[in-house]
């Protein structure tokens, strides 16, 4: 019985207690001034605080990168043909030159060559009627005669003496011409000994026609274009044949 009291007391106090408790005091709040500006550090700002400074630091070293490039290019234009030209007198300096031996013996080989082609080229009747035709077209005034020739002085084919020769040798042409094709017509008929002695005249008649064609210096772009003729009726011929 007695431990029930002092429970009992005890919580009686407790509640006394609580009950008579003070509350607790607060301390007064501080008076509210002016505030006071602080400043930020460097570190605290954000990122995107100096991004629209660095847009434009930016846009100004774009635009001077753009006008130094244009100017390169435009220095570069200026002295484009400079450059070529630079280019090509390196290049030609770095090819040794030819002796006068070697180029006296090249230009001998180039006009051996040109000689044998000219000859190859006239050795055929048809060549040489067209060379006639065409010289006698310049007699008549209806074609110049410098487009019509290749003057050689080393081989003495001036113009005067292409002039000078014209009448006798364009002449003589016509009748070995005329000739060639009367014996044409002959030696479909002939046969045995006369047939080959006929065809050895006529190879002599027409190295000598050669020879007077030679003399009158046909230019080189006639020969080549009568040379092609020439091709396309054989291709022709070829082609009837099969």
């Amino acid at each position: 019985m007695a431990m029930r009291r002092t429970t009992k007391r005890t919580s009686k106090d407790t509640a006394c207690k609580r009950t008579l408790a003070v509350p607790e005091t607060f301390a007064p709040e501080a008076e509210v001034g002016p505030a006071t500006r602080r400043e930020t550090p460097w570190s605290e700002l954000p990122d995107d605080s100096f991004a629209a400074e660095e847009d434009d630091e930016d846009a100004e070293e774009t635009e001077e990168e753009d006008e130094a490039s244009a100017a390169e290019l435009d220095e570069e234009d200026t002295h484009a043909p400079d450059d070529a030209l630079g280019l090509y007198l390196r290049q030609m300096g770095a090819i040794p030159l030819l002796s006068r031996e070697q180029e006296l013996a090249l230009a001998e080989r180039l006009e051996l060559k040109r000689r044998r082609y000219r000859h190859a080229a006239m050795m055929n009747w048809r060549t040489l009627a067209c060379i006639v035709d065409t010289f006698e077209r310049v007699r008549a005034g209806q074609l110049a005669l410098d487009p019509t020739i290749d003057v050689v002085t080393t081989l003495g084919l001036s113009r005067d003496r292409i002039l000078q020769r014209m009448p006798h040798n364009l002449r003589t042409l016509h009748k070995l011409i005329n000739t060639a094709d009367a014996d044409f017509r002959r030696l479909r008929s002939l046969s045995g000994g006369a047939y080959y002695r006929l065809r050895r005249e006529q190879w002599r008649r027409l190295r000598k026609a050669v020879r007077l064609a030679e003399e009158l210096s046909p230019r080189i772009d006639l020969l080549d274009r009568w040379v092609d003729e020439l091709r396309d009726l054989s291709r022709q011929m070829s082609q009837l044949e099969r």
